[in-house]
């Protein structure tokens, strides 16, 4: 197994950037800094993927909001289910 290293978190960072998965870089960013804090290549790319998301939860805000509450009623849908046959 390889060790884990910041410039390697920073390979998968910019890799899920591209991919537009932007929250996902947010978090390899974060795991990349911790071995290295003042990485200026992960604080840029932090910078990077931090408004790519904030930008596309502006534009996409209340399509996000509807899909979350949707999942939000799915959760809730089958916990009651799955309470209604464990009391059956």
């Amino acid at each position: 197994m390889e060790t884990p290293t910041a410039s390697k978190f920073l390979k998968l960072a910019a890799r899920s950037y591209e991919k537009g998965e932007y929250g996902k870089a947010l978090q390899l960013v974060e795991e990349g800094l911790r071995f290295e804090p003042d990485n200026a290549k992960l604080l840029e790319m932090e910078k990077k993927a931090s408004n790519a998301l904030h930008q596309m939860s502006e534009k996409h805000g209340e399509e996000f909001s509807k899909i979350a509450e949707a999942e939000q009623y799915h959760l809730q849908s089958t916990w009651i289910l799955h309470e209604l046959q464990a009391n059956i």
